[in-house]
């Protein structure tokens, strides 16, 4: 009997915890134990009706009992007509039984339902059959920017967002966006987007579209966007339809490692798109020109550098953050002219940091086969304030004797500076770059420290001659908010101050440089066959065709973001041009490669020795098919399983199938970059 007491009140602690329907259940269960108790004791004290009063006949039988039973339980105001029946004692303790165990317990019950749901919407427990929603797993600051998106497209259905922040707190955040339009379909569910009982709830196989971006400064936060994908990838095999999934990675070490991958990461039922934050945030400044709603006038190429300018891009990277290597790989990317070969003109990317060896040896690690190549120095200053430099030179068996110089092939350099902004010789060494700035050198400067506020405080400080004109742009990083610089580039001294980074306007899934990199894809694809540019669907099928390993996809997309370079350097406004001349498919082809031998440095490719790369070539003209075939073989073979690329070399001593990849790209430049 102590047990059955024990379970019986464990069991309705249960039922009134988790609430819903479980209460009713035991509220019923209670109703008719009272109820047969009662009838029982009717039995008991034979109730029935007698003839109490004139006029009332009397009668027997069971139905009228049950009748004045069920009256008085549920009804007490019924109790008024008592003197009808016999024993009114009994009567008026089954209105009693009645008015405890039904009225109190129903409307309490039913208002502790009431009280629950409203908790469990605020807490955002509470899910739907979702069906043909959006779903968004992370409430991180890239929430913003990718609900106006959404917002601007004019999508009617339901934004599912599962956070793991106080539901309330981020329906106020979302509230002080002024999204109008589809703020009243957006639902905030509470849980853990690595929980697949939690995902399970918010149908994500039935959803329109998924982006998973993660919470701000969570540990691991690449890490578990990474497990959120997988999971859904595997729980999504055999589901019917396709759906895009949009997947944000906050580290470059993460992308970067994401890089390896031997696919692209889709399915048959999913369509992966990889985000990189940051990389994407400043591919926004210096391709696009827009981020949000700052715009950058200033490009680090100016209006361009042509094949008879005496000028190159010199970018001063302040700090050795993840930003500021974002930043110096993607100026890497993009800024490559045609006066490398005519004037010798390299683009020169500078490192200033204090104490920076450390820093600059695991740049040199990470990217040792790049820097086995590149040109660079390591410069700091003694007590005497005299200049201490280190060259470094590229491997001696790399370089091509006939078109290098000792500085090698590669048209960028880089440059390591250690010592701080405040340092009075970087100071000098910065008003002597500013003294070329137009002359030698197009300036430009990247303020890429950890501390927002320290970034602003260091760009101030550069020297004033700096801010003298309007033509140096000076590139803060802001992750969190623009507004912190603008009382000071509100004003003339520090117009040229410009913020970037903002995690808010980082996530632009859908820019147009995709669509330029799927159409370069098919252009390659075609190889010289090229009659008319694919599009819509079919170029999506293109591009995420498991074949389409996603470094290949990188490769397009970094192509993509060089083309206003390349324009700007043959000095053509393509939007008013139906063609380019022999001579412009040359220059750009030119670019084109020494801008790829870049793009696979950086993505880990090494380069051959010059006499492996001259046995390579020896064997494809040869008049031997056998020969050509086996040096085929070979050059594959070292660029799948040994990351050596044979062409990574000198444009002028490429074999002509790979100088023909090249000119088929950039000759269809104009028909990649059109608006339909």
């Amino acid at each position: 009997m102590k047990t059955f007491w024990r379970k019986l009140r464990q069991g309705l602690d249960r039922a009134i915890y988790e609430g819903r329907f479980k209460q009713f259940v035991w509220l019923s269960g209670v109703l008719i134990l009272a109820f047969l108790i009662v009838l029982l004791l009717a039995a008991v004290f034979r109730f029935d009706l007698v003839a109490a009063a004139p006029g009332v006949e009397a009668s027997s039988g069971s139905a009228p009992v049950l009748v004045r039973l069920v009256e008085l339980l549920l009804d007490p105001g019924a109790f008024v007509g008592s003197g009808a029946y016999n024993y009114v004692f009994f009567q008026f303790l089954v209105v009693l039984v009645g008015a405890t165990f039904f009225t109190s317990f129903l409307i309490g019950t039913i208002g502790n339902l009431l009280s629950r749901r409203v908790d469990s919407l605020t807490d955002g427990r509470y899910t739907y059959a979702f069906e043909d929603h959006i779903l968004i797993l992370g409430a991180g600051s890239a929430l913003k920017n990718l609900l106006h998106q959404i917002s601007e497209t004019g999508t009617k259905c339901d934004i599912v967002i599962q956070t793991t922040q106080p539901p309330e707190a981020v329906r106020d955040q979302i509230r002080s966006f002024k999204i109008k339009p589809c703020e009243k379909d957006i639902y905030v569910i509470y849980g853990s987007r690595t929980d697949m009982t939690a995902l399970a709830d918010l149908r994500f196989k039935d959803a329109r579209e998924i982006y998973i971006l993660g919470e701000d400064d969570e540990p691991q936060h690449d890490g578990l966007n990474l497990k959120c994908w997988n999971q859904i990838m595997e729980e999504c095999k055999g589901n019917p339809g396709v759906k895009p999934c949009y997947l944000m990675l906050d580290r470059i070490t993460s992308h970067h490692a994401f890089s390896y991958k031997k696919d692209n990461g889709s399915t048959p039922e999913l369509r992966l798109n990889v985000i990189s934050a940051i990389e994407n945030a400043v591919q926004g400044v210096l391709v696009s020109g827009k981020v949000g709603k700052v715009e950058y006038p200033t490009m680090l190429d100016r209006d361009g550098i042509g094949k008879d300018s005496d000028v190159n891009v010199h970018l001063i990277v302040v700090g050795m953050t993840q930003t500021a290597y974002a930043f110096a790989t993607t100026a890497a990317h993009i800024c490559h002219f045609p006066n490398f070969r005519t004037k010798n003109k390299r683009t020169k990317i500078t490192f200033i940091q204090k104490d920076i060896q450390e820093e600059m040896d695991f740049w040199m690690g990470h990217y040792s086969t790049l820097m086995d190549i590149s040109y660079a120095e390591y410069r700091k200053w003694d007590e005497a304030g005299q200049p201490q430099v280190k060259k470094f030179y590229p491997k001696p068996e790399y370089i091509n004797p006939i078109y290098s110089d000792k500085k090698g092939f590669l048209d960028v350099e880089w440059e390591f500076i250690d010592a701080g902004v405040e340092d009075a010789n970087v100071r000098k060494y910065i008003r002597e770059c500013v003294a070329k700035d137009g002359i030698s050198e197009y300036l430009s400067f990247a303020v890429c420290g950890h501390d927002a506020e320290a970034n602003v405080a260091v760009a101030m400080y550069l020297p004033g001659e700096v801010y003298e004109t309007d033509k140096i742009p000076v590139f803060v990083y802001q992750p969190l908010t623009r507004f912190v610089m603008y009382p000071a580039s509100e004003t003339g001294r520090y117009r040229n101050m410009y913020p970037f980074g903002m995690r808010g306007d980082c996530f632009d899934p859908k820019q147009e440089r995709l669509l330029w990199a799927k159409r370069i894809k098919f252009i390659y694809d075609m190889s010289g066959k090229y009659g008319k540019m694919e599009e819509g669907a079919a170029l999506d099928e293109r591009w995420y065709d498991a074949g389409n390993k996603y470094a290949l996809q990188l490769s397009n997309i970094y192509a993509a973001n060089s083309i206003p370079v390349k324009f700007r350097s043959i000095g053509i406004d393509p939007s008013v041009r139906s063609g380019l001349t022999a001579d412009e498919i040359e220059i750009l082809a030119e670019i084109e490669h020494n801008r790829w031998n870049v793009e696979k440095l950086l993505n880990g490719f090494g380069a051959l020795p010059f006499v492996d790369r001259m046995e390579i070539l020896k064997g494809l003209l040869s008049s031997s098919a056998a020969d050509r075939g086996a040096m085929k073989t070979r050059k594959k073979r070292l660029k799948n399983e040994c990351f050596r690329h044979a062409d990574i070399a000198p444009y002028g001593e490429l074999h002509h199938e790979s100088l023909k990849y090249d000119s088929d790209i950039v000759s269809n430049l104009l028909d990649v970059i059109k608006n339909e």
